[in-house]
C-alpha cells in the first residue's frame, strides 16, 4: 500500500488508518485490522471518537482484536482528558539554550554541541 512508502516524517498513521477503511469497505475484516493495528500501535493514531463513529469500519467490530483497540484507545483519550497528572521538564530548555550558545561561539562544532548538550541529555518522550 501507499502507505508503506510514505516517508517516516509524514503523517502515516492516517494513511493506515485510512487504508484499514478500504479494505473494511470492501468487507476484507482481517486485512483491515492488520492495517488498523498498524495504525494504532506504530504510528500512533489515536482519535477515539473518530474510530467509533466512522461508518466505514462496519465490519471491524467483528475482529477478535477490535475491543483491544478500542480499549487502547479509550484509555489513551482518558489520560489526555485530564490535564492535572502531567510533569513538565525545564531541563530540555536549559540544554537547548546552552547548546545555542556554545554553537554561536563555534559554528564549525556545532554539531558536536548539539549532540553533547541536546541529543545526549535530552529526556525521552
Amino acid at each position: 500500500m501507499a502507505a508503506d512508502s510514505t516517508p517516516a516524517f509524514l503523517n502515516t498513521r492516517d494513511h493506515y488508518y485510512n487504508g484499514a477503511c478500504c479494505l473494511a469497505l470492501i468487507n476484507d475484516g482481517s486485512a483491515a485490522m492488520k492495517y488498523l493495528k498498524i495504525a494504532v500501535y506504530d504510528t500512533g493514531y489515536t482519535s477515539y471518537d473518530h474510530l467509533l463513529s466512522d461508518s466505514d469500519r462496519n465490519i471491524l467490530p467483528n475482529e477478535k482484536e477490535w475491543e483491544q483497540i478500542v480499549n487502547k484507545l479509550k484509555s489513551g483519550k482518558d489520560k489526555l482528558s485530564n490535564p492535572l497528572p502531567a510533569k513538565l521538564f525545564t531541563t530540555d530548555i536549559h540544554n537547548f539554550w546552552n547548546a545555542f550558545d556554545n554553537v554561536q561561539k563555534d559554528t564549525a562544532a556545532g554539531k558536536r554541541f548539539l549532540m553533547k548538550t541536546i541529543l545526549i541529555k535530552a529526556r525521552p518522550v
